[in-house]
């Protein structure tokens, strides 16, 4: 499982369970538990570990470099670390997020992409790319009042999704 060295990254955090899922940067890696908290660790010197109180109620997160994207239940961003951290002000209804070196996108759930990060590396997204959509189905947002609604919401979703598809595989 990995190599146990200086920044930590075959240490696996003890409170780590009830994981629904994993990102992983150069030298830090991150999970996302069932409750929507983001722990991670590994290498903090750009401060990628050090999850900021708002990331609360996330439901995906990605991690590049040196910092960690999540997204929030209510399709908003917050990023942390050094490079592709500055989310554009007003960023909402975002569906999808992901993580290059010094960069980050946010698939929107109109189908635009907005990217984001510092001057070495290209965030300009390219002209007439829209209706982008994420493989499966369609994008809807949705905010729970507790861990319980969400897990009876995704179990309600997985069984509609395995009577359709049987041989689905399913990530969550």
């Amino acid at each position: 499982w990995g190599v146990t060295n200086g920044y930590g990254l075959g240490i696996i955090p003890a409170n780590l369970t009830n994981v629904v899922a994993l990102a992983a940067g150069n030298s830090h890696s991150g999970a996302l538990k069932a409750d929507g908290r983001v722990v991670v660790w590994g290498d903090n010197l750009s401060g990628q570990t050090n999850t900021p109180a708002s990331a609360t109620n996330v439901m995906a997160i990605a991690a590049a470099w040196n910092h960690t994207v999540a997204l929030r239940s209510n399709g908003t961003v917050v990023a942390w670390g050094t490079s592709g951290t500055n989310v554009p002000s007003g960023l909402t209804n975002v569906a999808a997020v992901a993580a290059g070196d010094s960069f980050s996108l946010a698939l929107k759930t109109d189908g635009t992409v907005v990217a984001w990060g510092d001057n070495s590396s290209p965030t300009n997204v390219p002209a007439g790319l829209s209706n982008v959509a994420r493989s499966g189905a369609p994008v809807e947002l949705h905010e729970f009042g507790d861990v319980g609604e969400a897990v009876a919401f995704v179990g309600e979703a997985l069984r509609g999704l395995m009577g359709r598809e049987p041989t689905a595989s399913v990530a969550v």
